[in-house]
């Protein structure tokens, strides 16, 4: 990944630096750390065109409400956006659905995964403390590459930094704008591991076992092919679903009939 960010960031760089001029331009921006700011965007339009296109996958879910109506009823404003023939809410136990998770990610390769809460725009002071760490990370990184750039020479240290990589998926994986907020979103976040050349020679360093790769299949919405993957697909145990809400409709009565039937003998 840290040759890919190199590359990007040199392109874009372009044109707007030159070797001869490189100290007097520190100089003038006042000094490396200003440099740094002042880049810090480069960088970042860097590590999201360095991001694997086909690797990580988010499945969304609305968090509990502090409101009991919403709880029981589910969101008016997802049953019209998600839901408009009436459709039906599962309800799942956090933490049981979270051990499942963790199986599901034993089994298969993954660079990373997490079930966490989205971070809304207007709530500065939470995303700096949810993502203390990660935030960190990535200001030793965007340090050291930019560093690199300005000298023109990768740094092997700097190439073979994957972590830095996944505080960035992080941040930006469960960052929202402030107009979503209503949702209360909470995310699986599952970044797959891509078996391409690159992928499997750094599997070959790692003691364990090389795990499967998840497969990604594809379903047309909207007339495109969209790539997904299927979680729990091959696990032995039933999610765990505690209840299932079923949403506005003029039968509504009718689907509640119908959907006892089809669970009679369920768990």
């Amino acid at each position: 990944p840290g040759q890919i960010v190199y590359q990007e960031c040199q392109n874009i760089l372009h044109g707007r630096t030159n070797r001869q001029q490189i100290m007097k331009d520190i100089d003038i921006n006042g000094g490396f750390e200003a440099l740094v700011d002042r880049d810090s965007n480069v960088l970042v339009t860097g590590m999201y065109e360095a991001l694997p296109h086909d690797g990580l996958y988010i499945t969304s879910f609305c968090g509990e409400s502090k409101d009991e109506y919403v709880n029981t009823n589910g969101v008016l404003s997802q049953w019209r956006g998600y839901g408009r023939d009436g459709g039906f809410a599962l309800l799942f136990d956090t933490r049981s659905l979270e051990c499942v998770l963790a199986e599901e990610f034993q089994r298969f390769d993954y660079s990373d995964g997490y079930l966490a809460d989205v971070v809304y725009s207007d709530d500065r002071e939470r995303f700096e403390s949810e993502f203390t760490h990660e935030l960190s990370r990535m200001r030793e990184y965007i340090r050291a590459m930019i560093k690199c750039i300005y000298a023109g020479a990768l740094d092997p240290a700097v190439q073979n930094d994957t972590g830095a990589l996944h505080a960035f998926i992080s941040c930006i994986s469960r960052y929202k704008h402030r107009g979503f907020k209503e949702e209360n979103e909470v995310r699986i976040c599952a970044y797959r591991a891509v078996h391409n050349e690159g992928c499997l020679n750094l599997r070959k360093s790692d003691k364990d076992q090389l795990k499967p790769e998840k497969e990604r299949k594809f379903r047309k919405t909207n007339g495109e092919c969209v790539p997904y993957i299927e979680l729990f697909d091959s696990l032995d145990q039933d999610l765990p679903i505690e209840q299932i809400i079923v949403g506005p409709h003029q039968n509504k009565e009718a689907r509640v009939s119908a959907l006892k039937v089809m669970l009679r003998g369920k768990n």
